[in-house]
């Protein structure tokens, strides 16, 4: 990946996605976290990463972006299946208490 810019390594989903935070870490020469970051890849499958960048610096210049990214898919989905659950047992405490009430 030496020498080549995002788009000509990472698909273009991907690369709109990173341009704004790359350009941030060149700008301010500061880390940058970007967490649950949606990565739809070819053929479609959404997949979500944990990104890290850390701006390499030599001589005052930065001469490049030291990134790891870490898939968090499973815990993405299991959050949302928990948000979901919780959800549809509110609405079934808010119809028993309903019913509690109505009945009393």
């Amino acid at each position: 990946m030496v020498g080549l810019s995002v788009f000509e390594y990472a698909p273009v989903v991907e690369a709109t996605g990173c341009i704004a935070a790359i350009d941030e870490v060149l700008a301010t020469r500061k880390p940058k976290t970007l967490l649950d970051f949606p990565y739809a890849s070819n053929p479609a499958q959404m997949r979500w990463f944990n990104r890290y960048m850390i701006p390499l610096i030599i001589d005052g210049e930065v001469v490049a972006l030291v990134s790891m990214s870490v898939d968090v898919t499973e815990l993405h989905e299991a959050e949302a299946a928990l948000r979901e659950n919780h959800e549809r047992l509110q609405k079934v405490l808010q119809v028993e208490t309903v019913g509690v009430m109505f009945w009393t």
